[in-house]
């Protein structure tokens, strides 16, 4: 996994600052799979990023790789960012899960209400129906700050000005984001490192399941509910089994046992430096960790791929 997510951001990385945000898309994509044919296991597409804007990607349900048996469940999202990556915009990664068969919520490309924080925070408190103000100072309360001093991680889209407007009228200080939920969501599992104490609002399906494992591995909170933005994606979700708009997500709903989470950096985020490129080499950060892990700390690793295998 380590080696997927490096190889699909260092194919991302020719590129950066393009404004072609489906050709860096399409070279992650074909990066990844070539790493996951050479990998002698067999990987069936749980969720993937793509299918709601027509890009490139991995289809639901598509089984890869070279295995005699079906190995492992896999969410994918080969470049997390597209735009941050086409404008040359710190943020955009690689990302990736996997779990034995079963253990990764299947849905499709839809969108989610998503609510997550840190493990000092009461799980009861971490609920997409938990009313703001009473969500905030329970948050507040569990990383020793006033509301006051907590801060809310929210993607900076249309969707959300009225979630923005009564945060701010709450107390809260606000950290926005064009793109990128998946770093986001680590960010609000370590709030005393990195300063954010709660990451809000609705984004991609995939991404909530990415989310899910990194946040269950780091010992964080979270609750997801669906939340189709047009009839489309309504209907789309409605043939899918088990699947409502209504029914909420716990994280052990949407990672049901074990699982591996990995994300390698294209542009550079708040914890994983910017890739370091020289005229033979590129230098890939990244990070990796289960949710067997004790330590509830991602284990951090450095790709060096060959410039001439990604053009």
């Amino acid at each position: 996994m380590c080696q997927s997510t490096a190889e699909a951001a260092a194919a991302s990385l020719v590129w950066v600052g393009k404004g072609d945000k489906n050709a860096a898309d399409d070279a992650a994509v074909e990066a990844m799979r070539r790493v996951i044919m050479r990998s002698g296991l067999q990987f069936r597409v749980v969720i993937g990023e793509g299918e709601l804007d027509n890009a490139p990607m991995f289809a639901p349900d598509e089984v890869i790789g070279a295995g005699g048996k079906l190995d492992w469940d896999l969410a994918v999202d080969p470049l997390e960012g597209t735009y941050l990556c086409a404008e040359g915009l710190p943020g955009a990664v690689t990302a990736m899960a996997a779990g034995q068969p079963g253990t990764l919520l299947s849905a499709p490309d839809s969108y989610m209400r998503k609510v997550i924080a840190g493990p000092n925070c009461p799980p009861a408190a971490v609920d997409v129906e938990t009313p703001l103000r009473e969500l905030l100072a329970a948050v507040a309360s569990g990383n020793g700050k006033s509301v006051a001093e907590t801060v809310v991680c929210v993607l900076d889209k249309p969707r959300h000005q009225n979630l923005i407007e009564a945060l701010r009228s709450a107390g809260a200080q606000l950290h926005l984001i064009s793109d990128g939920d998946v770093p986001a969501a680590m960010w609000a599992c370590r709030p005393h490192r990195f300063g954010v104490d709660l990451y809000l609002g609705v984004g991609g399906s995939p991404e909530g399941v990415l989310s899910a494992v990194a946040t269950k591995a780091l010992g964080g909170q979270m609750s997801a509910r669906f939340e189709p933005q047009n009839p489309a994606q309504a209907e789309r979700l409605a043939q899918w089994p088990g699947l409502t708009p209504n029914r909420i997500f716990s994280v052990n709903d949407l990672v049901k046992g074990d699982a591996v989470f990995a994300m390698a950096t294209v542009t550079g985020t708040l914890d994983l430096a910017a890739p370091l490129q020289t005229k033979r080499s590129v230098k890939i950060a990244g990070m990796v960790i289960s949710t067997r892990s004790k330590a509830r700390q991602p284990r951090r690793f450095l790709r060096e791929i060959d410039s001439h295998q990604n053009g």
